[in-house]
Protein backbone atom coordinates (compact mmCIF):
# COMPACT_ATOMS: atom_id res chain seq x y z
CA UNK A 1 0.00 0.00 0.00
CA UNK A 2 1.35 3.50 -1.02
CA UNK A 3 0.72 6.96 0.59
CA UNK A 4 -0.32 8.02 -3.55
CA UNK A 5 -3.08 4.77 -3.43
CA UNK A 6 -4.80 6.49 -0.17
CA UNK A 7 -4.63 10.00 -1.08
CA UNK A 8 -6.30 8.92 -4.75
CA UNK A 9 -8.60 6.94 -2.80
CA UNK A 10 -9.60 9.81 -0.25
CA UNK A 11 -9.83 12.18 -3.18
CA UNK A 12 -12.27 10.37 -5.06
CA UNK A 13 -14.45 9.76 -1.71
CA UNK A 14 -18.19 11.21 -2.01
CA UNK A 15 -21.34 11.15 -0.47
CA UNK A 16 -21.92 7.47 -2.42
CA UNK A 17 -18.65 6.29 -2.62
CA UNK A 18 -15.74 5.30 0.12
CA UNK A 19 -13.09 3.13 0.79
CA UNK A 20 -11.81 0.55 2.73
CA UNK A 21 -8.47 -1.60 2.99
CA UNK A 22 -8.19 -5.47 3.08
CA UNK A 23 -5.60 -5.74 5.40
CA UNK A 24 -5.36 -9.67 4.08
CA UNK A 25 -4.85 -8.19 0.79
CA UNK A 26 -3.17 -5.07 0.99
CA UNK A 27 -5.35 -3.56 -0.84
CA UNK A 28 -8.40 -0.74 -1.15
CA UNK A 29 -11.66 -1.94 -2.13
CA UNK A 30 -14.32 0.69 -3.36
CA UNK A 31 -18.00 0.48 -1.09
CA UNK A 32 -20.63 1.74 -2.46
CA UNK A 33 -24.68 1.38 -1.64
CA UNK A 34 -25.44 1.40 -5.11
CA UNK A 35 -23.57 -0.57 -6.84
CA UNK A 36 -23.14 -4.22 -7.11
CA UNK A 37 -19.94 -5.47 -8.87
CA UNK A 38 -17.74 -7.83 -8.09
CA UNK A 39 -15.24 -4.97 -7.88
CA UNK A 40 -17.19 -2.87 -5.38
CA UNK A 41 -18.56 -3.93 -2.08
CA UNK A 42 -21.45 -2.66 -0.17
CA UNK A 43 -21.39 -1.27 3.57
CA UNK A 44 -22.69 -4.65 4.77
CA UNK A 45 -19.66 -6.46 2.61
CA UNK A 46 -16.80 -4.32 4.11
CA UNK A 47 -18.45 -4.54 7.49
CA UNK A 48 -18.94 -8.35 7.99
CA UNK A 49 -15.18 -8.73 6.50
CA UNK A 50 -14.07 -6.07 8.94
CA UNK A 51 -12.08 -4.29 6.68
CA UNK A 52 -10.77 -0.62 7.41
CA UNK A 53 -12.02 2.51 6.60
CA UNK A 54 -10.52 5.23 4.63
CA UNK A 55 -11.84 8.60 6.33
CA UNK A 56 -15.04 9.29 4.54
CA UNK A 57 -15.74 12.67 2.59
CA UNK A 58 -17.24 14.49 6.23
CA UNK A 59 -14.12 13.11 8.17
CA UNK A 60 -12.01 14.99 5.69
CA UNK A 61 -13.19 18.61 6.31
CA UNK A 62 -11.84 19.93 2.89
CA UNK A 63 -13.90 23.08 3.65
CA UNK A 64 -11.37 23.42 6.88
CA UNK A 65 -8.92 22.73 4.39
CA UNK A 66 -9.48 25.58 2.33
CA UNK A 67 -10.14 27.84 4.52
CA UNK A 68 -6.74 27.21 6.13
CA UNK A 69 -5.12 27.83 2.71
CA UNK A 70 -7.02 31.28 2.53
CA UNK A 71 -5.55 32.37 6.04
CA UNK A 72 -1.82 31.22 4.70
CA UNK A 73 -2.38 33.92 2.08
CA UNK A 74 -1.89 37.57 2.17
CA UNK A 75 -4.60 39.52 4.16
CA UNK A 76 -6.60 41.23 0.83
CA UNK A 77 -6.07 37.13 -1.37
CA UNK A 78 -7.40 35.40 2.54
CA UNK A 79 -10.21 38.42 2.53
CA UNK A 80 -11.86 37.60 -1.42
CA UNK A 81 -11.23 33.50 -0.58
CA UNK A 82 -12.88 33.20 2.78
CA UNK A 83 -15.29 35.78 1.09
CA UNK A 84 -16.28 32.68 -1.57
CA UNK A 85 -16.54 29.94 1.22
CA UNK A 86 -19.76 31.28 2.61
CA UNK A 87 -23.10 30.38 1.15
CA UNK A 88 -24.68 28.04 -1.24
CA UNK A 89 -22.11 27.16 -3.95
CA UNK A 90 -18.86 27.87 -1.62
CA UNK A 91 -16.96 25.20 -2.65
CA UNK A 92 -17.18 26.37 -6.38
CA UNK A 93 -16.63 29.66 -5.97
CA UNK A 94 -13.66 29.35 -3.98
CA UNK A 95 -12.13 27.12 -6.45
CA UNK A 96 -13.37 29.51 -9.48
CA UNK A 97 -11.34 32.35 -7.31
CA UNK A 98 -8.27 30.35 -6.93
CA UNK A 99 -8.31 29.71 -10.63
CA UNK A 100 -9.11 33.68 -11.44
CA UNK A 101 -6.20 34.64 -8.75
CA UNK A 102 -3.50 32.30 -10.64
CA UNK A 103 -3.36 30.80 -7.24
CA UNK A 104 -4.42 27.22 -8.46
CA UNK A 105 -0.88 25.30 -8.21
CA UNK A 106 -0.43 26.77 -4.57
CA UNK A 107 -3.89 25.72 -3.95
CA UNK A 108 -3.41 22.11 -5.25
CA UNK A 109 -0.36 21.62 -3.75
CA UNK A 110 -2.03 22.49 -0.54
CA UNK A 111 -4.70 20.60 -0.48
CA UNK A 112 -2.13 17.28 -1.88
CA UNK A 113 -0.26 18.09 1.43
CA UNK A 114 -3.02 18.21 3.35
CA UNK A 115 -4.52 14.58 1.62
CA UNK A 116 -1.05 13.15 2.36
CA UNK A 117 -0.71 14.29 5.66
CA UNK A 118 -4.63 12.58 6.66
CA UNK A 119 -3.71 9.87 5.04
CA UNK A 120 -0.50 8.97 6.94
CA UNK A 121 -1.75 9.79 9.85
CA UNK A 122 -4.91 6.98 8.94
CA UNK A 123 -2.08 4.38 8.27
CA UNK A 124 -0.23 4.89 11.22
CA UNK A 125 -3.14 4.97 13.34
CA UNK A 126 -4.22 1.68 11.94
CA UNK A 127 -0.18 0.60 12.03
CA UNK A 128 -0.12 0.11 7.87
CA UNK A 129 3.35 0.22 6.77
CA UNK A 130 3.19 2.24 3.80
CA UNK A 131 5.72 0.94 0.97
Amino acid sequence: MTLVEIVEALESSSDELSWCYDRDGDKLKMVSEYEDTPYVLTKEEALDREFISLPSSYEIHEYRIMQCFAYGQNEEVASVLLEKLQGRGAFRHFKDTVFAMDLEKSWYGYKQHAFEQIAQQWAEEHDIVLS
